[in-house]
């Protein structure tokens, strides 16, 4: 148990130093949500833009 406990300790360690979400109001929770949403925001982008163009007579 303390071994899983130092692994967990270690890699929140690590993610603070590299990416210093405290200090920055996040948590990493937030960062993945955000990271998600980014993502399937440009992949319906990539989906719906060539539709409104080629609607719009440039297809």
């Amino acid at each position: 148990m303390a071994d899983n406990t130092l692994h967990s300790s270690a890699r929140a360690n690590w993610l603070e130093r590299r990416f210093a979400l405290r200090s920055r109001g996040g948590t990493l929770r937030t960062e993945c949500l955000a990271g998600i949403t980014g993502f399937l925001a440009a992949a319906y982008l990539l989906v719906v833009i060539p539709g409104l163009l080629a609607i719009g007579g440039m297809g």
